[in-house]
């Protein structure tokens, strides 16, 4: 086991990091971006400040740990995995989510572009774009009521947890995987699927069958 603790937001850090790391390990098969940092507000009250931090800690910690780890990962082939978002799937107005949503979007560009040029060495790189995660980080600012209207969101109506994500993680990170690059697996309930709203389903099942019963 060997883990440290490192501000990847620092791009000298992160290099330092990825290079100790590659040498201690003897090489990277699989380098796993999940660590973010985040900033939310409605375009019409975001100033350059919060945008700029937005990008450094959600798109340009990836620039810093994936451009040293590439020479290591492009030697002996292996997996990169992006956590991107639903937010750069759809964008969510009451989240006040455009800075966040540009980010991750940026992820996913990023995921497909690098997948394109990794190929060659056999290097596969895929993101992962989860829905509403319950976190220690995310109910801390998340009320109650903003985490129902999220959930309504949502085809499977309950938060996802660490371990559904890790789930998807595990299979693009291993040899199950071998032949998908260049993809963003939504991990997600269902959200970007499709709608749900279950009054309304049962109000047009009773209305239809009603019609039924009419036409007999």
């Amino acid at each position: 086991m060997y883990g440290s603790e490192v501000d990847l937001s620092d791009a000298v850090a992160a290099r330092n990091w990825i290079e100790e790391s590659a040498k201690t390990l003897g090489g990277i098969d699989v380098l796993y971006n999940n660590a973010a940092g985040f900033g939310f507000a409605p375009f019409s009250q975001m100033d350059l400040s919060l945008w700029r931090h937005v990008m450094k800690v959600e798109l340009d910690i990836l620039f810093h740990t994936t451009s040293p780890a590439w020479r290591w990962l492009c030697e002996g082939g292996g997996s990169v995995i992006n956590t991107a978002s639903l937010g750069a799937i759809l964008g969510i107005g009451p989240l006040g989510s455009v800075a966040h949503s540009t980010a991750k979007g940026g992820v996913v560009a990023m995921t497909k572009a690098l997948a394109a040029e990794g190929a060659e060495f056999g290097v596969r790189v895929n993101a992962i774009s989860p829905g509403f995660v319950s976190t220690p980080a995310t109910d801390a600012v998340v009320d109650g009521e903003l985490r129902a209207w999220q959930l309504s969101r949502h085809l499977l109506q309950r938060p996802g947890t660490g371990l559904d994500v890790a789930g998807a993680a595990l299979y693009l990170a291993s040899d199950e995987s071998s032949w998908v690059t260049g993809q963003n697996l939504s991990v997600d309930g269902g959200a970007t699927a499709g709608w749900r709203n279950d009054t309304e389903t049962r109000r047009i099942q009773t209305l239809a069958a009603g019609a039924k019963v009419e036409t007999r």
